[in-house]
């Protein structure tokens, strides 16, 4: 059996401290996830823990209770898990899931905000056209 380790690691630059995952989450990378994130947890009550989810390309309901579980084991420990880097796929099975600000918390950058369908800026008929 190969070990896990590839698939998340630590990432100590980062602020607030981050995990990183690769590939497909399975129940042994869950297991290693909620160790990094005890230790990184100590002693950061109340404060964030960014997980970057970015190389997770094919989610799955699995997936989604994996993060779920880290999610809920970051309360347990006083923190917040804050997933970065967020697909579309899996932010709609986070969304159908209902753990969206539930169990976890999804970073969204600008670019990947909802754009306002159906609102157009009106010109004052008095303005001429450059």
């Amino acid at each position: 059996m190969t070990q896990p380790i590839h698939r998340a690691r630590h990432v100590a630059s980062a602020s607030p401290p981050a995990l990183e995952t690769r590939g497909r989450l399975e129940p042994e990378d869950v297991v290693l996830l909620g160790e990094r994130l005890r230790e990184i947890a100590g002693g950061r009550s109340g404060r964030p823990v960014r997980c970057d989810v970015h190389a997770i390309t094919q989610p799955d309901i699995g997936t989604v209770g994996a993060l779920a579980e880290l999610g809920l084991l970051s309360r347990r420990l006083g923190c917040r898990l804050q997933l970065a880097g967020t697909r579309q796929e899996l932010l709609e099975l986070i969304e159908l899931a209902g753990l969206d600000g539930l169990a976890v918390e999804v970073i969204r950058e600008p670019e990947e905000r909802e754009v306002a369908l159906g609102v157009e800026k009106e010109r004052d008929r008095g303005d001429s056209i450059a």
